[in-house]
């Protein structure tokens, strides 16, 4: 007897893409890799923008998605997001923070495949991640 996917089971299955995960606060960034990884995801981590323009400038080819937040320390995620940008226009950034304080920030989020306001929950940001892999 063949077995049929329920809508709950559909929403569980997993990518295999990876994603590049810039967060400076440790409690949420393990928290975003646990639940990408759970949902089958590979990572990569950054703590602040400096690292992770390093870290994408050498491996943007391998990176399928940006998860980037905007408020951090040594290098702002909008400064990290216009680096990304010179070395790949095409990357696809999943903006999440609590925090849009200016036009240069909310000119620079036009060019972000999604937004996630923080605090997030879990489905929110899969569902995201999986609508920027489209």
């Amino acid at each position: 007897m063949a077995q049929t996917k329920s809508p709950d089971d559909m929403m569980l299955e997993t990518g295999t893409k990876t994603i590049l995960i810039v967060e400076d606060e440790e409690m949420v960034r393990d928290i975003a890799v646990k639940a990408l990884a759970s949902f089958g995801y590979k990572t990569l981590i950054a703590e602040d923008g400096e690292k992770a323009v390093q870290l994408f400038a050498n491996a943007y080819k391998s990176i399928d998605a940006v998860l980037l937040d905007i408020i951090m320390p040594k290098m702002s995620g909008t400064e990290t997001f216009r680096q990304m940008l010179e070395i790949d226009p095409q990357v696809r950034v999943l903006i999440a923070t609590g925090h849009i304080t200016n036009q240069d920030q909310k000119k620079i989020f036009t060019k972000a495949k999604a937004y996630l306001e923080k605090p997030y929950q879990i489905m929110e940001l899969k569902k995201a991640i999986e609508s920027i892999l489209k």
